[in-house]
């Protein structure tokens, strides 16, 4: 199913692109078992070649925060990491889900951190929530990352940092 989707999306792009219209990534999720496949970086550049488009265009290969990297031989991330050096970006989703969350931000090279929408719900009338949402938005800061809080870009999610005043 994973192959469809990629093959799927990338198609897409390339259509898109075909007609006129440029879309400048595609995102794609991955379970764990797909990053532990290790096929899955030819099966995935095999892909970007037949639709002649670079990696970069993969841009949010989406890694679950609970997909837990424990050791520097983990194959989920030796993936990852090897997505990354391939141009390909990664996201780290769902965060704040997952028991340690910032394992994940140190052992894996991230571009951009999903804030998981229970993080979001509500915050307008929860100040615990809102303070939370600060200093997860600093924290993406001071690492270089890009941040969304389900499908609300970053300058929105500092916009509503900012009104909330936190």
């Amino acid at each position: 199913m994973t192959d469809t989707i990629l093959h799927a999306s990338l198609g897409a792009i390339r259509d898109l692109e075909d007609a006129g219209v440029f879309v400048p990534q595609v995102g794609v999720n991955f379970a764990q078992s797909d990053l532990e496949d290790p096929q899955l970086i030819t099966r995935i550049l095999w892909t970007l070649d037949q639709f002649d488009l670079w990696p970069d265009r993969l841009s949010v290969v989406e890694v679950l925060e609970n997909v837990v990297v424990q050791d520097a031989a983990s194959p989920v991330r030796n993936s990852v990491n090897t997505l990354a050096k391939l141009g390909c970006h990664i996201d780290l989703d769902d965060f704040g889900t997952a028991q340690n969350p910032f394992n994940s931000l140190r052992q894996l090279n991230i571009d951009r951190m999903k804030i998981d929408r229970s993080f979001i719900l509500n915050i307008d009338s929860e100040p615990k929530k809102q303070d939370m949402l600060a200093a997860v938005v600093l924290l993406a800061q001071r690492l270089n990352l890009d941040t969304i809080a389900e499908g609300i870009e970053t300058h929105a999610v500092l916009r509503l940092v900012q009104k909330l005043g936190c």
